[in-house]
């Protein structure tokens, strides 16, 4: 065991530094390079980026310096308590004795004048009476002028104007259908006629054959009234239909 111990060596404690001489702490560095700090610029967009709501992850692409979403986290986090506790230590530092020119004592602001005094109001009655409008005395009433004249009188004539037109439209109308009436009445009577002629071509009457008969027969005829020559005979068929 002896022979083991002094072949292996034990370290032993660092040697004692020279008096008045601090240990130098070295700068950590990290698996991306040494720390740095942060720029007015990366701690601006850092603020602006995040109070915007971008997530962390992003808000590194935009750095100018390579840095992580937990390191982002953190300064924001940082930033914010310093930005919180800064209007709690304003008092505290205006407490203090400021060196400057003396202070003017501050500008008084101007009140409003006083509002002037309510009066009562008057009854409901006086307020009725003072919105009704008042009746107009007969010298405020003016008479008609020329243009007013002129132009009621074109309405009344243009009014006559249309009741005459009118009536001529009427007039018109009725004319039409009279017209219209008595062409028809016309065309039935002649259609009835035909009718007449055709039944009788068709099947004679006795009677109407008869009148044919002493027409052509020279024995039926009579001398005329007027003791004209044989022409001038009456055709007895004639005085046949009469009778």
């Amino acid at each position: 065991m002896e022979a083991i111990r002094g072949a292996v060596s034990v370290p032993t404690a660092a040697a004692p530094t020279q008096a008045g001489q601090r240990p130098q702490r070295r700068r950590a560095t990290g698996p991306r390079g040494p720390r740095t700090s942060w720029s007015d610029q990366d701690v601006d967009t850092l603020v602006r980026a995040r109070q915007g709501g971008m997530p962390y992850s992003e808000i590194v692409k935009q750095l100018t310096v390579p840095r992580s979403a937990l390191s982002c986290r953190l300064h924001y986090h940082q930033v914010m308590k310093k930005a919180d506790a800064a209007p709690a230590a304003a008092p505290s530092r205006a407490r203090a004795p400021a060196v400057g020119p003396p202070r003017l004592p501050p500008l008084q602001p101007r009140l409003p004048p006083p509002p002037p005094p309510q009066l009562p109001l008057p009854p409901l009655a006086a307020n009725l009476r003072q919105l009704a409008p008042m009746p107009l005395p007969p010298q405020a009433v003016m008479e008609p002028t020329f243009q007013q004249m002129l132009e009621s009188e074109q309405l009344v004539l243009q009014y006559q104007r249309i009741q005459q037109e009118e009536q001529l439209l009427q007039q018109q109308q009725q004319q039409q259908q009279h017209h219209h009436h008595r062409c028809y009445h016309n065309h039935h009577h002649h259609e009835q006629l035909q009718l007449q002629q055709q039944a009788l071509q068709e099947r004679p009457p006795p009677y109407y054959q008869e009148g044919y008969q002493q027409a052509y027969d020279w024995e039926y005829w009579e001398p005329s009234p007027e003791g004209g020559d044989e022409g001038d005979k009456i055709d007895p068929a004639l005085n046949f239909f009469q009778q």
